[in-house]
């Protein structure tokens, strides 16, 4: 096939004949050496986030970092950072864990948007 790509065009392009591989096997380990793959599956997170909380929850509050395992989680107002706090972190959670076991959630942090 190199033969006759190298006619087509009128000269052999330099470094043809290396090793192809499928971007499938490449990305993965490229991302993770650049630190991309932990960025990538919050992302993911943040995508489904209105998914696993519902609408009404999502629509007051955002993740915004996972570091050492805890997520922190913006809410919009001190009412919902209080009602967060007290009586909905334990199932939302649970809710994180099940759905992306993948990231090590191990708690959840609120904080005050602002």
């Amino acid at each position: 096939m190199t033969n006759v790509l190298d006619q087509w065009r009128g000269y052999p392009m330099p470094g043809e004949g290396r090793l192809v591989r499928r971007l499938s096997e490449v990305v993965p380990s490229a991302m993770a050496k650049l630190g991309l793959a932990q960025r990538f599956r919050e992302s993911v997170l943040q995508d489904h986030w209105s998914e696993v909380m519902g609408e009404f929850v999502a629509a007051h509050t955002r993740p915004v970092g996972l570091q050492r395992n805890i997520l922190t989680v913006e809410v919009d107002h001190s009412a919902w950072l209080h009602e967060m706090t007290l009586f909905h972190k334990k199932a939302m959670l649970g809710n994180l864990q099940k759905r992306f076991a993948d990231l090590g959630i191990r708690d959840l942090r609120f904080r005050l948007r602002g």
